[in-house]
């Protein structure tokens, strides 16, 4: 089950920002891929970094770290979902 849009905002020129989610109430989901969805024309997001950590009581979250490299600021969604 995807993650459709489920964080929004707007990132400057060079910016970058980093996105903690978690699946299943803290449990481990596997493999998950995460997107920044650029909401401008022209507009360009890099996905910088992406994983997953196990945190006190065996807790799962993930994390996705994408940056601006466009010419402008740009309006952002964040995507997610498993690998199937």
């Amino acid at each position: 089950m995807a993650l459709n849009e489920f964080v929004s905002g707007t990132l400057a020129v060079g910016a970058q920002n980093t996105i903690w989610y978690q699946r299943n109430n803290y449990q481990d989901a596997g493999i998950q891929i995460a997107m920044a969805n650029p909401k401008n024309p022209g507009a360009r997001l890099l996905i910088v970094d992406q994983g997953k950590e196990m945190r006190t009581g065996g807790l799962i979250v993930y994390w996705v770290t994408f940056k601006n490299i466009g010419g402008y600021a740009t309006n952002y969604t964040v995507s997610a979902g498993g690998v199937v």
